[in-house]
């Protein structure tokens, strides 16, 4: 289960405050993050909690669930929840390992998540989400990896069918995040410029 996540602020949204413009900060369990929703017919931002109560744990989306057809009640989640989700990096829970990643290219990447919503007895407005996730084929790599969505399909992804959408995941490439324990280290010996 992804821990928690690095999201830059983006200065375009409507929502920014302007003290966190611009910044990246970490976003933990029970924390409000920006995220883009499709509602009524048009995208919009959203602030949401990070961490969905009714989250499976490990990953949701996997290989064998990409070439099946879901049951009625999990296609539908999956239809009408989806939400993006910027992030410059993130932590898995339990992977010590391999500890924070944090994106190795500039500008924002957008991951897939599920938001819910509801609304308390006091008339209250509270939405959460969690991310999508999926174990990589590379041993290297976290247990666990966001799926995000690729740069040209952003906003369009929100629009399409769920089983287009589904699709249009991508895993994470190796060279997009690297690990900080590594940054830390700094280059290998035979790394080093002569």
């Amino acid at each position: 289960m992804i821990l928690s996540f690095l999201q830059h602020r983006l200065p375009a949204w409507p929502l920014q405050d302007p003290v966190t413009a611009g910044r990246t900060s970490e976003i933990t369990a029970g924390q409000q993050a920006q995220i883009l929703v499709l509602w009524g017919g048009e995208v919009r931002n959203e602030r949401a909690l990070f961490g969905r109560r009714d989250a499976p744990d490990g990953p949701l989306i996997t290989s064998e669930r990409r070439d099946r057809t879901w049951p009625a009640a999990q296609a539908a989640v999956w239809e009408t929840q989806r939400c993006l989700v910027p992030i410059a990096g993130f932590s898995v829970a339990g992977d010590a390992a391999h500890g924070a990643w944090i994106c190795d290219t500039s500008g924002a990447l957008f991951a897939a998540g599920l938001r819910s919503s509801m609304q308390t007895r006091d008339g209250f407005h509270l939405s959460c989400f969690s991310l999508l996730t999926e174990v990589p084929a590379t041993p290297e790599l976290p247990n666990e990896m966001p799926l995000l969505i690729g740069a040209d399909d952003v906003i369009e992804w929100l629009y399409l069918d769920g089983a287009e959408a589904l699709r249009r995941l991508q895993h994470v490439p190796a060279q997009r995040f690297v690990s900080v324990a590594a940054l830390l280290r700094g280059p290998l010996p035979h790394e080093r410029p002569h």
